[in-house]
């Protein structure tokens, strides 16, 4: 019986041997529908759009960016003047627990260990030239903890260190044996600068010495009164 060509599917001979032959089938195309066609496109948007999302999303971050920057900056300024000199309030404290307060040059400081081995101090001798609180002659030795001997160094993160030929103002008391050591760590000692412009001592850019030697003398008078 001999099928309608229309039925048949399209195929081809090829022949290996006479006597088998292969044949190749050409798969029918498949047609899809147009709803199904138009289905399977994928959503795409226009490049002005999606370059408009970029610029937005760069705005925001430089945004982000320098606001972090900024408060970076604060940080770091608020940390460098808490580790700088001390506040009014913390010096009039200081002022009332110190039983020297002193204003002077530091002619020498030396490291060495205590008398137990187990800790490092710093013995600073001072020219002092000014009192603002008690007194114990022209030259004074203060201790303070922290050091380098032999290589070996020893330094606390709140603690006073000294330069020699450094001019400072110290605050001081006595311990248990009579020896005079900083008191309240690093903002123990206050380091004086001198104007560019008018050569006047300073501790700081808005306060000079003469309005600190004014403000300690006011506390110390305060408490004597009391």
């Amino acid at each position: 019986m001999r099928c309608p060509a229309r039925l048949l599917p399209s195929l081809r001979i090829r022949g290996r041997s006479p006597s088998i032959p292969s044949l190749h089938i050409s798969p029918a195309k498949r047609l899809l529908p147009r709803k199904e066609k138009k289905s399977m496109k994928t959503n795409t948007v226009p490049w002005f759009t999606k370059h408009k999302e970029v610029l937005r999303m760069q705005n925001g971050l430089r945004v982000a960016v320098k606001a972090v920057g900024l408060s970076v900056m604060l940080v770091c300024g608020i940390v460098a003047s808490s580790l700088g000199q001390p506040s009014i309030t913390m010096t009039d404290a200081l002022a009332k627990e110190a039983e020297v307060v002193a204003v002077g040059k530091v002619t020498a400081a030396t490291a060495q260990w205590d008398q137990t081995k187990s800790r490092i101090v710093t013995r600073v001798t001072m020219a002092v030239g000014e009192y603002l609180k008690g007194g114990a002659g022209s030259v004074i030795t203060v201790t303070a903890p922290g050091g380098e001997v032999d290589g070996v160094g020893e330094w606390y993160s709140h603690s006073a260190r000294f330069v020699k030929d450094e001019d400072v103002v110290v605050f001081a008391g006595r311990d248990a044996k009579g020896d005079l050591r900083i008191r309240g760590g690093a903002e123990g000692k206050i380091s004086i600068t001198r104007d560019d412009l008018t050569g006047k001592p300073r501790i700081s850019d808005q306060i000079t010495l003469d309005d600190l030697r004014t403000r300690i003398k006011t506390v110390v008078q305060e408490q004597d009164q009391k």
